[in-house]
């Protein structure tokens, strides 16, 4: 977290909500009372975030639509997302999310 005086995180977008960095992170940012915003391919796999009050945006990095308007009213994003696997997935998708989707995400 952004320690410098006078930068408060009111609100933020995670994205790898569902992996064991975003967990962790939003956790953190819910002990701070940060409004969290989250991204996840999977939204069944979150009614625990969406029982503490987390809102959950369904999507992809892969998906460039996905970020026009869930960034709305965020003032601070984590991106904590990636492809991982071995090394027999086709190199497309690690390019496609890891590579693109941050490009995406940044833009």
């Amino acid at each position: 977290m952004d320690k410098q005086p006078g930068r408060i995180v009111k609100s933020a977008f995670v994205t790898g909500a569902t992996g064991f960095v975003g967990l962790h992170l939003i956790d953190s940012l819910l002990n701070r009372n940060v409004q969290v915003r989250a991204l996840t391919r999977d939204i069944a796999r979150c009614n625990q975030l969406r029982d503490r009050g987390v809102e959950l945006v369904c999507g992809d990095l892969s998906e460039p639509q996905v970020f026009e308007n869930c960034l709305q009213g965020i003032d601070t994003v984590f991106h904590t997302a990636a492809i991982m696997g071995p090394p027999t997935l086709p190199w497309e998708l690690f390019r496609s999310v890891n590579a693109d989707g941050t490009r995406s995400l940044m833009r």
